[in-house]
C-alpha cells in the first residue's frame, strides 16, 4: 500500500497527494501473523518463540506506511469512506493491514512536507 490523500473540488475535479501514515500496532498480533506465514505454529507467547528460535526481541509499537517515491505510481486513497469495520480491512492490500493488528482508524496522516492532516477516521468523515 502506498497511501495518498484524495482532494475533491465542488466541480468534481480530483487530485491526489502522497502521504505518510503512522499507525499504532499490536506487536504480538503481527508476530503471530509473520510466524504463521513462515510455517511456525505458535502455541504460547509469540515473544518467546521469536526470542528462543530467532534471537529477536519484539519491540514494535508503531508502523510507518511510506508513500511511493514515483509520482506516476499513484497509491491508495486513505480517506476513502468505508461502510464498516470489516470493509476497512478488506480495502487494504497486504496481510499486515488486513490482519487487524494495525489501528488504522487512529493512524496519523502527514503530507510529504510534514503537514499534519489528521487521523484516517477523521479524514473519512470529510469525504
Amino acid at each position: 500500500v502506498h497511501p495518498v490523500e484524495a482532494f475533491s473540488g465542488p466541480t468534481g475535479f480530483r487530485i491526489t497527494r502522497q502521504v505518510w501514515v503512522r499507525a499504532e500496532c499490536d506487536g504480538e498480533g503481527l508476530a503471530r501473523l509473520v510466524l504463521r506465514r513462515i510455517g511456525v505454529r505458535v502455541r504460547g507467547d509469540p515473544r518467546e518463540v521469536l526470542r528462543e528460535n530467532y534471537n529477536v526481541e519484539l519491540r514494535v509499537s508503531n508502523l510507518i506506511i511510506m508513500p511511493s517515491f514515483n509520482d506516476f505510481l499513484g497509491g491508495q486513497a486513505v480517506n476513502r469512506r468505508s461502510m464498516g469495520r470489516e470493509s476497512i480491512f478488506k480495502d487494504f492490500i497486504g496481510p499486515v493491514l488486513r490482519s487487524g493488528s494495525v489501528r488504522i482508524g487512529e493512524a496519523e496522516v502527514h503530507m510529504l512536507d510534514g503537514t499534519y492532516l489528521g487521523t484516517i477516521s477523521h479524514l473519512r468523515t470529510l469525504v
